[in-house]
């Protein structure tokens, strides 16, 4: 593929598809200089964009309108060329005259013609390009002699990521047998390429064990809950996503990490790009031992006197990336060594668009997510969450999750469980969840930070402050109260739940799932399963009596013990049942959590 090629054949609406988003840029970039030197004035006055995935959501989703415009099939007098990837091959509804693409597997490249000529009678050009040039070819056949020669051939044979090398050759050869993609011709194509691939695609789905496709690695996740394994369990890529930052701007990325706009992109091209640069063939010289590249970001878990639960705690902290042998799936990168801009988007090559840092989301500044906590009580807060489970999850059609509960109750051997009784363990989840928010150590300082904040304010048993996070005066107020020595709270409640469980239920999974959903509905990374030493007075406890009595409950719970494990909190590690239930009582609660946090009013009126 070349810019002669296409400036020759241009008439109104040229595509190129490329199989890569560098050749796209290369490309684009290629044309953009012939503007300057060429005589052909409707080329030189061609609209040129560039699309792929490694642009902002922002920038992406105004090309993608601007395309609608220009190649959509009521546009008129267009005189544009457009240079995608295969985001364009579904999805988006829009045509051209002409076409000029990279070979593909034949599933992929009927997609791209598609957007070729798409209407009755109507006739289009499509150009189809080999990914190695003649003598790449030839080289690519002969025994290699030497290392160099080996890794002369990888990078030949890399030109055809990320698809299969054989399938592209395939389909490249098929389609020399036809001069028009008409009729019946695109099915006898996927017949001959496909038929074999598609038979060994469905046999290697169906190997897993237990005959599922990525059941291990789900199992895997349900297990040990490490965010990266979650992206491997739904496609078998890995992608990072990628947020470009100055060093000046890391506090504000500690504060609010997930305010800034990401782009996703493949983990192994980012890791060759990041290790270009540190061998010295990036645009500009870095020394790893006085320059930063990029950062991890890192929860804090337990740093010093911090404790994850509490919303009023700094939750990260960032950390110089010092190898490549992990890569997190969210990497700040230095905005120096790194380039973006909207005509070609996320590179390593160019500096014209070097130190662009990632715009902040508009989304979170206008809906925002970083308000300060309302306060409510320790009842408040606990009736929320039971409104927000009637509304949301049971609602006018209070049907809508029998299907889930009678699945369930066959999946864990307890068939006898009915409607009504799934809902009554979602409530005691829901009550006890916050249990070990009444331990005197750490309602004290939240009384106290919240007396300080407000001298008028009634002592009362406490869900959450009015803390905001972006006040230096609640920050300092917060420190003299000692918010952030409170223990971690959702232990205590999930021991207060096995209590009742083994009392009312004899299943080891429903002990163990549902006290899994409260110890970690605040965190799936919770590596040790105990609670802290907890006492609870008897005032406190009055606010939970009064909370049980709402729903008829006569449960005597434990008020106060020193620190230990949660028994049956694991079960066999081969038994996958406990998973399952925890995967749905969890969900359930931190849904309820979440909403009845941010506006417990909606859900819970006490007049």
């Amino acid at each position: 593929m070349n810019p002669e090629n296409v400036i020759e054949n241009h008439k109104d609406k040229t595509i190129i598809i490329c199989n890569r988003v560098e050749n796209a840029q290369k490309i684009y970039y290629e044309l953009i200089d012939q503007k300057e030197i060429t005589d052909n004035l409707k080329f030189k006055n061609a609209e040129i964009i560039c699309l792929h995935s490694r642009f902002f959501d922002s920038d992406r989703k105004a090309k993608e309108n601007k395309l609608k415009t220009l190649f959509g099939k009521n546009a008129t007098d267009t005189n544009a060329i457009l240079i995608a990837t295969q985001v364009i091959e579904a999805g988006m509804d829009i045509l051209c005259s002409v076409m000029h693409t990279e070979i593909s597997p034949i599933s992929s490249f009927l997609q791209r013609v598609g957007r070729n000529a798409r209407f009755v009678d109507e006739i289009g050009k499509v150009f189809i390009y080999s990914l190695l040039e003649v003598e790449e070819k030839e080289r690519i056949k002969l025994e290699p002699e030497s290392k160099e020669d080996k890794t002369e051939i990888t990078k030949l044979n890399n030109k055809y990521l990320p698809y299969d090398k054989d399938l592209c050759e395939k389909t490249f050869s098929e389609l020399k047998k036809y001069q028009t993609l008409d009729g019946n011709i695109p099915k006898k194509l996927i017949e001959v390429i496909l038929g074999e691939t598609e038979k060994d695609l469905i046999k290697n789905m169906s190997a897993g064990q237990g005959g599922g496709f990525n059941q291990d690695k789900i199992k895997q996740s349900w297990k040990d809950c490490k965010k990266n394994n979650y992206r491997h369990t739904i496609r078998d890529i890995q992608s990072v996503e990628v947020i470009l930052i100055h060093e000046n701007q890391k506090n504000e990325v500690v504060k609010y990490p997930f305010r800034f706009q990401s782009i996703g992109m493949y983990k192994w091209s980012l890791v060759s790009w990041l290790n270009k640069i540190m061998k010295g063939e990036g645009v500009r010289n870095y020394d790893i031992e006085s320059n930063t590249l990029a950062w991890t970001l890192e929860e804090n878990t337990f740093l010093g006197e911090m404790n994850f639960e509490n919303d009023e705690d700094v939750k990260f902290t960032l950390q110089k990336l010092t190898t490549l042998d992990k890569i997190p799936n969210r990497l700040f990168v230095n905005a120096y060594y790194l380039g973006y801009d909207e005509g070609i988007g996320l590179n390593w090559q160019y500096e014209s668009t070097f130190d662009n840092s990632s715009p902040r989301s508009v989304y979170k500044e206008k809906k925002d997510d970083f308000k300060p906590l309302e306060k409510d009580t320790f009842y408040q807060h606990n009736m929320g969450l039971i409104g927000a489970f009637e509304q949301e999850f049971l609602g006018d059609k209070r049907n809508k999750l029998d299907f889930v509960f009678k699945q369930l109750a066959d999946y864990i051997d307890m068939s006898e469980l009915e409607k009504d009784n799934f809902i009554e363990l979602i409530k005691w989840m829901i009550v006890l969840h916050d249990y070990g928010k009444l331990n005197e150590k750490w309602q004290v300082p939240m009384q106290k930070y919240q007396a300080l904040k407000d001298p008028n304010w009634k002592l009362e048993v406490l869900g959450h402050s009015d803390f905001d996070s972006k006040d230096e005066n609640d920050l300092a107020l917060a420190k003299q109260a000692g918010l952030n020595q409170r223990p971690p709270h959702a232990g205590v409640g999930a021991y207060a739940i096995q209590e009742v469980l083994d009392e009312y239920y004899d299943n080891a999974y429903l002990k163990s799932g549902i006290s899994m959903a409260i110890a970690k509905h605040h965190s799936p990374d919770l590596s040790k399963a105990e609670y802290p030493t907890f006492k609870i007075s008897e005032s406190n406890y009055n606010v939970i009596r009064k909370l049980l009595a709402q729903f008829e409950l006569d449960f005597d719970l434990e008020k106060n013990d020193t620190e230990g494990r949660l028994e049956g909190f694991i079960l066999d590690d081969s038994d996958f049942k406990q998973y399952v239930i925890y995967l749905f009582f969890v969900r359930i609660l931190r849904l309820c959590d979440q909403k009845a946090t941010d506006n417990f009013k909606k859900y819970f009126n006490e007049n």
